[in-house]
C-alpha cells in the first residue's frame, strides 16, 4: 500500500521536510547514513563538514 504524504491535519508529514532547511524536500538525497536531505543544502553542507548534519 501506499504511504500517505499527508498527514490528517493537511500537512505534508516531518519525513518530507529536509533537517537542514526545515522546508519540503523538491530534490530529496539519500546520505550512506539512510538520512535524506534537499541535495543542495546537503552539498553545501558537507563542502564545510566531514559529517552529516
Amino acid at each position: 500500500s501506499k504511504r500517505p504524504m499527508m498527514a490528517n491535519n493537511g500537512k505534508a508529514l516531518p519525513a518530507f521536510f529536509c533537517p537542514v532547511t526545515n522546508e519540503i524536500m523538491r530534490d530529496p538525497v539519500c546520505t550512506s547514513d539512510g538520512k535524506t536531505y534537499e541535495r543542495e543544502a546537503i552539498e553545501t553542507w558537507l563542502k564545510n563538514h566531514d559529517t552529516s548534519p
